[in-house]
């Protein structure tokens, strides 16, 4: 418990001032946050000592993509799926399909699932700034404590039993209330948003998906049959352990905003 709160309160307080900083320093931030969060996947899909080109090739494309989106060059982000595509196409013929296409599907979903979830996490403060993307982060916590608490004390049927035996439909119902909650006494405190209903579209928006994000990485631990993505931080497990809501609402985000903004 001691090491698990003086790890929170370290990796917090740092975490806060890059976010505030903002600028270059939060992209190297979120660079480093996605390549050690790629090594984590491939770890678990057991690809790390055997398989090293998929998480190279991976960092490597990631750096660049971050690059270009630092200094604002718009390149649609499908080129760089296409690119770590035909990359990995071209080691299962190097290594005469020992890294089969199933590998290869499975390192391009976490590339995906990683290396964008970061990139729109940096992209989302670069266009939006701190207060913004500390409101949604406030709800995406939220979410969690509102939905442990609930759970642990009220709980009774489980919402997915084979994934995440603890989590119950009364548990993310609490989560979801809490994060209006939050976003109704965020509006009434700040200036940022003008209207109610914009906020609360917003607490559902990120409540629902911050808990699927939860989920698919409790899935894929599950299916790879690990409790913790990582060691990084003692006692809170791997930087997708900590991320895995994040970086999955800051994703689905980004589509919202190009497909309606």
């Amino acid at each position: 418990m001691k090491e698990r709160l003086i790890t929170g309160t370290i990796a917090g307080s740092l975490f806060i001032m890059l976010l505030y900083l903002g600028g270059y320093s939060f992209y190297v931030f979120t660079l480093l946050l996605a390549a050690i969060g790629l090594y984590e996947i491939n770890k678990m899909g057991n690809f790390v000592g055997k398989y090293n080109f998929p998480l190279f090739s991976g960092i490597v494309i990631s750096v660049v993509m971050f690059l270009v989106s630092a200094v604002h060059i718009d390149i649609d982000k499908t080129v760089w799926v296409l690119l770590y595509s035909f990359a990995l196409m071209l080691y299962i013929l190097f290594t005469k399909n020992e890294y089969s296409f199933e590998k290869a599907g499975f390192s391009v979903l976490g590339f995906i699932y990683v290396a964008f979830g970061f990139i729109a996490f940096a992209e989302e403060r670069a266009v939006h700034g701190f207060w913004y993307v500390l409101f949604i982060l406030l709800l995406i916590w939220s979410t969690d404590s509102g939905a442990y608490f609930v759970g642990k004390n009220f709980g009774k049927k489980k919402l997915f039993k084979s994934i995440s035996p603890n989590k119950t439909i009364e548990g993310s119902i609490g989560g979801i209330i809490t994060a209006l909650t939050v976003a109704v006494v965020f509006y009434l405190c700040t200036n940022i948003f003008q209207n109610i209903y914009e906020v609360i579209i917003m607490a559902l928006v990120v409540s629902i998906f911050g808990q699927i994000g939860d989920l698919i990485e409790s899935a894929l631990k599950r299916n790879f049959n690990v409790k913790d993505s990582g060691r990084i931080l003692p006692g809170h497990g791997g930087i997708l352990d900590r991320f895995d809501s994040t970086i999955f609402v800051f994703l689905i985000l980004s589509i919202l905003e190009r497909l309606f903004l």
